[in-house]
């Protein structure tokens, strides 16, 4: 057990930890103070984003987007949540990414676009 200090408020606790630097990350992470629930809050946004747009978008039977489409999703969730951006949506390989806020939490939102039409 190590000790750690929250880097937004001072809190210190003791966390299992291989060295100071994971100990203080780990107690910002999960501190009560504000600072920490908005670090928390963005971890899992950006874990979301990398579920639906990144590494592990293939396992929601969908594309990884490209880098820098993914690095301007990124900044695009953090203007929506900071509410700079009430909502957004891009079209990119033949999905739509919708991404807006509803009750303080930051909604990703990634559909196909599927269209098919037969005549005879």
């Amino acid at each position: 057990m190590i000790e750690g200090m929250c880097k937004h408020c001072g809190q210190m606790r003791f966390v299992e930890a291989r060295d100071t630097e994971e100990a203080n990350a780990k107690v910002s992470l999960s501190c009560s103070c504000d600072e920490g629930a908005q670090d928390r809050k963005l971890k899992k946004m950006n874990e979301n984003l990398d579920k639906l747009c990144g590494s592990h978008a293939e396992e929601y039977q969908m594309k990884p987007v490209e880098e820098d489409v993914y690095e301007l999703l990124k900044g695009l969730c953090i203007l929506v949540n900071e509410e700079a951006i009430a909502k957004v949506a891009i079209s990119v390989d033949y999905t739509t990414i919708t991404i807006y806020k509803k009750n303080e939490n930051v909604i990703l939102n990634r559909k196909k676009m599927s269209n098919y039409q037969l005549e005879s």
